[in-house]
């Protein structure tokens, strides 16, 4: 086992839900790092993972919230900063998805992507996007336990129960089929 000692700063306690309800899955993951983008160093208390309970790995499921409403006739989304996709993500709805290419930063306010027109049908400003694989939509069966530092070999804690979940406080936003599929936490919309 290793010990890592990190230094605090700013705010060092942030009430993400109510410790004294989350429950965990028994024993470690090992978390896939090459998924998240280059350079990153610490994964986020809260991110969403999909942890296999036989192998004993946990990769993130990520999610997106569009920055301006998709209508079918375009070829752009614009998705708001803060994400952490890479070009060969596959996001999407509930019924259909795209593979991230190039994601366009150039803008101080959103990201942007493209797509084939209509290849995610008409999205409302705000709609949020979601890790897909050959069957579909990824749901995730927890939360990230705490803050952890990628290295060679990441181990990390899945939750999958906890109550009063701060979702504005969350790294990453909620999805519907991220709340059906954690039925045991319970999501407070603030």
């Amino acid at each position: 086992m290793h010990y890592k000692e990190t230094a605090q700063a700013g705010n060092s306690y942030l009430h993400l839900w109510d410790v004294a309800s989350e429950k965990a899955f028994d024993g470690g993951f090992l978390l896939t790092t090459t998924s998240f983008p280059a350079g990153t160093e610490i994964v986020p208390k809260g991110t969403f993972l999909r942890g296999d309970l036989v192998n004993r790995t946990a990769v993130p499921v990520k999610t997106v919230v569009l920055a301006a409403a998709v209508l079918t006739t375009d070829t752009e989304v614009k998705i708001k900063k803060g994400h952490n996709l890479i070009a060969t993500d596959k996001i999407g709805t509930a019924t259909a998805s795209v593979t991230v290419g190039t994601i366009d930063t150039s803008d101080d306010d959103y990201d942007v992507i493209t797509i084939v027109a209509d290849a995610l049908g008409a999205l409302a400003d705000g709609a949020v996007l979601q890790s897909h694989d050959a069957s579909g939509v990824i749901v995730p069966n927890g939360l990230l336990h705490r803050d952890v530092e990628i290295d060679d070999e990441t181990p990390c804690s899945i939750v999958f129960r906890a109550d009063g979940i701060v979702t504005s406080r969350l790294p990453q936003p909620v999805s519907p089929a991220i709340e059906t599929a954690l039925k045991d936490c319970q999501f407070l919309n603030i």
